[in-house]
């Protein structure tokens, strides 16, 4: 219990340090080399961490990662501390939603442990932890369209801040709820949000979170068409970020100015300010606002009938969209559009793009996208006489716009805007009523001040004298108990306040252990049935038993494996033959059960298909089918597989087998020699590769079978299994025991094989898929 507190005190105290002293990394990297404990040197990898966090991201990571894998004990707090680091890397430099996501997870969790285990740490400063790790996970969420789920995040957030009354992040939550609620069309919550934001930033004389609130409630405004409102605040909001310096902020409220004077078909105005706004975004690279200025331009066109132009930057708009994977803005696009080929008369091309707009809104939610489609494919269909279905989108259309707008959430905003000016009058009101009376009581105390310090001097004289004469000793007792009084009192507010967070935090945490066991058991259950899915694309054994005496090992280090097998008999006019090979796609588990499906598949088609029998020429077609269909030319994808594959063409008077491999030998044995031999393919994968213009090419090599030789294809799993002393099984011991279980059948080479595996495994975690088969002819 005592060194979590004390690692947590040793953190502020190298943070107070670091404030007086250099807080460059040459100087913190000096201080590691002369701490004196392990406890010390996390505090201070975590601080070197957060000096690189902007300008070298990647080395933050290199000290985050440094914490995060701390064998040191009782350091649970820099470990938490450091997952939640990490969450923060992967969002908003690798933009890695879901695996940020997780680790928010990881780190709330062990947040909470501490908390529970040890009630003495510093409560406060690891529930805010906590209520950041919430407002992350509310960012995530909305950004994947659960907004549902952002908002019970941002509510458990916002009571923790509360609590702490902490001004800053109290905005920070409360703009984060406002945008959520404008996604949702709820208008009157949404501005009931920024108002409570803007207040406490006026209260704190914070220009940047005003700038930022006058542009959201500019927002709400606008969307409610109520333009005049939504021009005032959008001005102050310029003004302010002008002299911020902010340009992100004012290319974004350039752009909002913009559609106001598009709405009063003011349009060569509103193109300057939205070219304006291009130019600004564009040099910051700010996608969203990309998007938004090419949708706003092609409204502009629209209205002055350049529809040629229009498309032209639309498709801009959508090549950005697709880009980032947004579908809000699409659903917006889209509807643009459609309205455009309803100006040119074009009603069916109309319909297709509104029906495109419907189905991004609705997979959204954005029931004010949902409702100008629904507008859209009414007019359409009115226009083409097919009065049924411009009905049905009508009462669509009006359904939903009732449920978007109804008088009583009018009436809540018309209030909320009302009670905002009234409170800033009676403030104005009450410091001029302060000010006056201060005046008046100065004056009244400066004539009585004389007067009343004389009569206090007498009247303390005379307590004096009587306590000092009469009452020594019971003012001495009295004040011996009331002291001891309120310390117990003290003692039972504290003992009362430690029970009351320990029953929230252990609800919160029952709530969220429910929540991971049903997700660990969706996902579980999800990857069980892919699992299914992946045995019925594997040859079934007696498949192969029905021509040759074989067996197979194939053990998935996961549910699923990454390694596949794979087993074809093709009759020709002239001969028949039987095809198989092992495959070991990148990575194991759910990756590389895909990258399973994708091989099986690209086999059939090349084989079955296309009629391509030469082994080298199919792994060939397999690594240009696979950089093909992963896009590897384009991307950065380098996923591929190693391989071992044979054909084998039986005749009347001998057998001949055509191999070749793709870094994954052959094991040949010899009946006649006694032993195995190791044939070699390429050192080089199917697939990936994307800079090497030019590869080696695949090669086939023949070999002459006897009768009671053998071969063995395997994946390199069962060679690089580790024992408890970090040793590799290696090839040297598989062809050892071949070779001693030669002249035994098949099935017992399997059992002794697996009897090896087994012992060489024992307390030791299974590292890779393994796979090997046998034949014997």
């Amino acid at each position: 219990m005592k060194k979590i507190s004390f690692s947590i005190i040793i953190i502020t105290i190298f943070g107070l340090y670091s404030g007086y002293s250099q807080t460059k990394p040459d100087s913190l990297t000096r201080l590691v080399s002369v701490a004196k404990n392990d406890t010390a040197k996390l505090s201070l990898y975590l601080q070197l961490g957060l000096e690189y966090k902007k300008l070298k991201p990647d080395t933050a990571l290199y000290f985050f990662d440094k914490v995060r894998n701390s064998k040191v004990k009782h350091n649970e707090y820099h470990i938490a501390k450091a997952y939640f680091e990490i969450a923060v890397f992967q969002l908003e430099i690798r933009e890695n939603k879901n695996q940020a996501d997780s680790l928010f997870d990881i780190s709330t969790m062990r947040f909470r442990e501490i908390l529970q285990d040890e009630p003495e740490s510093n409560v406060k400063q690891i529930e805010l932890s906590i209520a950041k790790s919430l407002y992350y996970k509310a960012r995530i969420a909305r950004s994947l369209q659960n907004q549902d789920i952002a908002l019970c995040y941002t509510d458990t957030s916002l009571k923790i801040y509360t609590q702490s009354k902490d001004s800053s992040a109290i905005i920070s939550v409360n703009i984060l709820r406002g945008n959520i609620y404008l996604d949702l069309s709820a208008y009157d919550k949404a501005l009931k949000c920024f108002f409570i934001s803007l207040e406490l930033a006026e209260k704190m004389k914070d220009n940047n979170y005003i700038a930022r609130n006058l542009n959201n409630i500019g927002y709400v405004y606008f969307w409610m068409k109520d333009y005049d409102k939504a021009l005032a605040f959008w001005e102050k909001s310029l003004e302010i970020s002008k002299i911020l310096k902010s340009d992100m902020m004012v290319g974004k409220i350039i752009l909002n100015i913009g559609n106001i004077y598009n709405q009063n078909k003011k349009y060569d105005t509103a193109l300057n300010y939205y070219e304006d706004a291009l130019e600004i975004l564009l040099k910051l690279k700010d996608k969203n606002g990309i998007i938004l200025s090419y949708n706003n331009i092609g409204n502009v066109y629209i209205n002055q009938k350049r529809y040629t132009e229009a498309l032209g930057v639309y498709q801009k708009g959508l090549e950005f969209c697709e880009k980032i994977a947004d579908t809000t803005n699409l659903a917006l696009i889209y509807n643009n559009i459609s309205n455009l080929y309803f100006d040119k008369n074009e009603y069916q091309k109309s319909i297709h793009f509104a029906n495109q707009a419907l189905l991004c809104s609705q997979r959204v939610s954005d029931l004010q996208k949902q409702y100008s489609a629904y507008l859209h494919l009414y007019d359409s269909y009115n226009e083409l006489g097919n009065f049924e279905k411009a009905l049905e989108y009508y009462k669509h259309s009006t359904k939903l716009k009732d449920s978007i707008f109804n008088q009583e959430k009018v009436k809540s905003i018309q209030d909320l805007d009302i009670k905002y000016k009234t409170q800033k009058k009676e403030q104005e009101n009450t410091l001029l009523r302060k000010d006056k009376t201060l005046k008046e009581v100065t004056i009244q105390k400066q004539r009585t001040v004389v007067f009343m310090a004389l009569i206090v001097l007498v009247l303390v004289l005379i307590t004096l004298v009587i306590l000092f004469i009469s009452r020594r000793k019971l003012k001495k007792y009295t004040n011996l108990l009331v002291e001891q009084r309120e310390i117990i009192l003290q003692q039972n507010e504290e003992i009362q306040a430690q029970a009351d967070s320990l029953q929230d935090t252990n609800e919160a945490l029952k709530n969220l252990n429910a929540e991971l066991k049903y997700k660990s058991e969706q996902i579980t259950s999800s990857i069980r049935y892919a699992k299914t899915i992946q045995n019925a694309i594997l040859p079934a054994k007696e498949q192969v038993d029905a021509d040759f005496d074989s067996f197979v090992i194939f053990r998935p280090k996961d549910i699923v494996s990454g390694d596949f097998y794979w087993y074809k008999k093709v009759e020709t006019t002239t001969t028949t033959y039987i095809f198989i090979g092992i495959f070991d796609c990148t990575g194991h588990g759910v990756p590389g059960a895909f990258m399973s499906m994708i091989g099986n598949t690209l086999l059939n088609e090349i084989v079955n298909s296309k009629r391509i029998f030469e082994v080298d020429q199919i792994l060939e077609n397999m690594n240009t089918l696979i950089k093909a269909s992963l896009r590897q030319e384009l991307t950065d994808n380098s996923d591929g597989m190693d391989a071992c594959f044979c054909r084998i063409e039986k005749t009347k008077d001998a057998t001949v087998l055509n191999y070749a491999g793709a870094k994954l030998p052959l094991f040949y044995f010899n009946a006649e020699k006694n032993e195995v031999e190791i044939i070699d393919g390429i050192r080089r994968s199917i697939g990936g590769y994307r800079y090497n213009k030019n590869p080696e090419k695949f090669l086939s090599t023949e070999i002459h079978l006897h009768s009671n030789d053998s071969i063995y294809l395997s994946s390199d799993g069962i060679s690089d299994q580790n024992n408890s002393e970090r040793k590799r099984f290696g090839k040297s011991q598989l062809i050892e025991i071949l070779i001693e279980n030669s002249k035994k059948s098949l099935e017992d080479q399997k059992m002794n094989i697996e009897t090896n595996l087994d012992l060489w495994m024992e307390n030791t975690e299974q590292r890779d898929d393994i796979t090997l088969i046998g034949l014997k002819f």
